[in-house]
């Protein structure tokens, strides 16, 4: 069987509570930039960087959870 080489660092429980905050993150921040833009509510950190950060997230969060995965089939 070949393997992808993909190490694990944390624990499954610990990559399925980062794919979650990379899920909430990724809908913060496109919910975020559809709303006007607005001067009085600057927002401090651009929502693009949010949902670039959530997809990244998300992504280290499914590689963390594939060993896990894979026992369960």
């Amino acid at each position: 069987m070949k393997s992808l080489n993909l190490d694990i660092i944390v624990s499954p429980e610990v990559g399925l509570i980062i794919l979650i905050t990379g899920f909430f993150l990724l809908i913060y921040g496109y919910k975020q930039g559809k709303r006007q833009f607005d001067f009085d509510k600057f927002p401090i950190i651009k929502p693009v960087l949010k949902e670039l950060t959530g997809v990244c997230l998300i992504i280290f969060g499914i590689i963390q959870m594939l060993p896990s995965i894979f026992n369960y089939f």
